[in-house]
């Protein structure tokens, strides 16, 4: 038992002493005057901001607003990947139009397509949306597909027996 608490402690321990280090450098920064307060407040400042935006500015409803937002673009996500996996895996020329696309989204980070979301949706809700849906879709679909394309033949045909 103490073995594993003084593994557990070495295994933390530098994480946590590069955190302190951080933080003794942010308040060193502060205190020296290096940059403006602006760009190095203290971290006094930066904990009462912290509790006013959570009391007051209701900083916790814009957690779950965003929250519920990516859980909105993800379920949509895994539905259209469930989808279209799921008919490109029993039509052949499904499969080879839907594995060209996922070839060519999947290498598009999210990020990229930001800008263009913003002009095709502006500023709302269906961007972020639409750029979960893309950052879900295409690596997911990958993993359906390639899953079912794994499976041994053997497994296949025993399966296919059993319907006949």
């Amino acid at each position: 038992m103490l073995k594993k608490m003084v593994a557990s402690v070495r295994h933390v321990l530098p994480q946590v002493l590069f955190l302190l280090g951080g933080v003794l450098l942010w308040q060193t920064l502060y205190e020296a005057k290096v940059w403006s307060p602006l760009l190095f407040p203290s971290l006094g400042e930066i904990r009462q901001s912290f509790i006013t935006s959570f009391t007051v500015n209701k900083f916790f409803d814009a957690i779950l607003y965003s929250l519920s937002l990516l859980t909105r673009g993800l379920l949509l996500g895994i539905g259209i990947a469930l989808l279209l996996s799921g008919l490109s895996i029993i039509s052949k020329s499904v499969y080879r139009i839907y594995n060209m696309l996922v070839s060519m989204f999947d290498l598009i980070p999210g990020v990229a397509l930001f800008p263009l979301a913003i002009l095709w949706f502006g500023t709302g809700e269906a961007t972020i949306i639409f750029i979960v849906v893309h950052s879900v879709v295409w690596p997911m679909s990958r993993s359906i597909i390639d899953g079912f394309n794994s499976i041994p033949g053997i497994y296949l045909e025993a399966g296919c027996s059993h319907l006949i």
